[in-house]
C-alpha cells in the first residue's frame, strides 16, 4: 500500500479475506481495506461486495446498511432500494449499546 501498487495489495486482502473466512474468523479490517481501496479505484461493484460481507456478519448496524444501499444504488443493483429500506429499518430499532436489557445477568 505504501508503495501505491493498489492492485498487488488487493489482490493480497483478497487471499488474506480468504484464508482467514476458511480457518473461521472474520477479517473486519481486511474487508475495510479492500473496500477503500476498491473505492478508490471507481469499482463500486466490488466495493458492495466488501460492504456486503460485512452486512452478513453485522446484520444490525445500521450504518454499514447504509453505505451497502448507497453502493448499490450507484451501479444500479435491483436490491439497492430495499438494501436502502431495511437500514432505515435498522437505524429506527437498533437496540443502543448502553441499553441493559439484553445484557446477561449473574
Amino acid at each position: 500500500l505504501k508503495l501505491g501498487w493498489d492492485s498487488k495489495a488487493i489482490e493480497q486482502l483478497e487471499l488474506a479475506a480468504t484464508q482467514y473466512k476458511v480457518f473461521k474468523k472474520f477479517p473486519e479490517d481486511l474487508q475495510m481495506q479492500l473496500y477503500r481501496l476498491r473505492l478508490k479505484q471507481n469499482d463500486f461493484l466490488r466495493a458492495s461486495d466488501a460492504i456486503g460481507e460485512l452486512v452478513r456478519v453485522y446484520t444490525d448496524d445500521p450504518a454499514l446498511r447504509r453505505l451497502y444501499a448507497d453502493l448499490l444504488q450507484r451501479i444500479q443493483h435491483k436490491n439497492a432500494t430495499r438494501q436502502a429500506g431495511e437500514a432505515e429499518f435498522y437505524a429506527r430499532h437498533a437496540i443502543p449499546p448502553e441499553d441493559e436489557r439484553d445484557r446477561l445477568r449473574p
